[in-house]
């Protein structure tokens, strides 16, 4: 019988053995979403470069004010051209402060008096106004590398016109034992494309007496592979075939953690695999646990996405030794978020389920008191 190994060597281990030769490539941000940063991303120049317009209005020399201004043509004064005393320029967000201009008053607290002037209060300096660098100064890191790319950050990369390095992504081939196993297989296909988008996998269903020859020809083309099922103490269980045969390098055999016992981590042709426990009702703990850290190990990526992920006030204690995945509630409130654990009949029952929008799936790595904060992962 073997011996499980704890929960924090499980993750050393997987960190030290789950390792991909990607290549780096240079894309647009908005092409590269979700792909892991190969390098940090510090933006080229002040964002904005030069004073800008914060809100629609009138631009205006705070020493005018209070006071009823000449309102000029707008097309002039972006230009050389200072403006001069007595006067205000209509201006948008975003434009570019006119010369001679320090403040800008907002649309509604001025009054149009005939048909080009307007009557403004008094408007302290800088009001409205945007200053160089007040969205961003010079090399400022605004993405970390080992990071993945977010949408908005992408966005904002893009308009910048910069381009990005990331990592390709590491190719994996998720295998579930036909038959039992088929519903975690497919689980966990769904939970890999929403929590872990830097990873190219595909999804197959593999018999139970599975030849050596046979699993090496589905690694073929992969950088890992993950399989589902068929990883207990059994006879009759594959892993315990190969483990018999000595085929492949046992890293780890077995986690001590609560509905993954029987999970390990070998090596088949130099490729680590990870060899998850198959019952449906464990399969929260098994890959936010294992399967996730495996596949962040894989792509180089040393930081969660922060869609789907936050951290929550567990309200209730947790008394036990064993890591596991806890089904919350998820509460918002002024202060943060409080995170309710379901009754032990719905955690369950939610393991045949995908996670719905009002609850998560907290990540519990031992005794943990009421009130404390614990990564929770959700589907937004």
């Amino acid at each position: 019988m073997y011996k499980a190994v704890p929960y924090a060597d499980a993750l050393r281990l997987i960190k030290k053995e789950a390792i991909a030769e990607l290549a780096v490539m240079r894309k647009r941000p908005i092409e590269a979403v979700g792909q892991v940063l190969a390098s940090e991303v510090a933006i080229p120049n002040d964002v904005p470069p030069y004073p800008t317009v914060a809100f629609d209005g009138y631009a205006v020399r705070s020493e005018d004010t209070p006071g009823t201004l000449m309102v000029i043509d707008r097309d002039k004064y972006y230009g050389e051209v200072e403006l001069e005393r007595g006067y205000a320029i209509r201006v948008n967000t975003g434009d570019p402060l006119p010369k001679g201009c320090d403040a800008v008053a907002p649309l509604e607290s001025v009054i149009m008096v005939g048909e080009n002037h307007v009557k403004v209060p008094r408007i302290p300096r800088g009001l409205n106004v945007d200053e160089p660098g007040a969205y961003g100064v010079k090399g400022e890191v605004i993405a970390n590398r080992n990071c993945p790319l977010g949408y908005a950050t992408a966005v904002v990369l893009d308009y910048m016109g910069l381009m990005v390095d990331v990592y390709e992504k590491p190719r994996v081939i998720l295998m579930s034992i036909h038959g039992g196993y088929d519903v975690t297989g497919l689980l966990f296909a769904k939970l890999i494309s929403h929590y872990a988008p830097w990873v190219d996998y595909k999804y197959i269903r593999i018999a139970t007496g599975l030849s050596y020859d046979e699993l090496s020809s589905h690694l073929r083309g992969y950088h890992a592979g993950i399989i589902i099922g068929g990883a207990g103490p059994s006879k009759n269980d594959l892993l315990e075939k190969f483990v018999e045969k000595g085929i492949g390098n046992v890293v780890f055999r077995g986690v001590d953690i609560k509905g993954g016992r029987p999970s390990s981590l070998i090596k088949l042709d130099g490729k680590p695999v990870l060899w998850i426990s198959g019952p449906p009702a464990t399969f929260s703990s098994t890959f936010f646990l294992l399967a996730l850290p495996f596949l962040k190990s894989l792509g180089k990526c040393e930081e969660q996405c922060s869609i789907g992920y936050l951290k929550a006030k567990l309200m209730s204690e947790y008394p036990h030794d064993k890591p596991t995945g806890l089904y919350v509630k998820l509460v918002y409130k002024e202060d943060g978020v409080e995170a309710y654990p379901l009754s032990p009949e719905k955690q369950r029952i939610m393991n045949y389920l995908l996670i719905p929008r009002s609850h998560g799936v907290a990540l519990i790595t031992g005794r943990t008191s009421h009130g404390s904060f614990v990564p929770v992962f959700y589907l937004p």
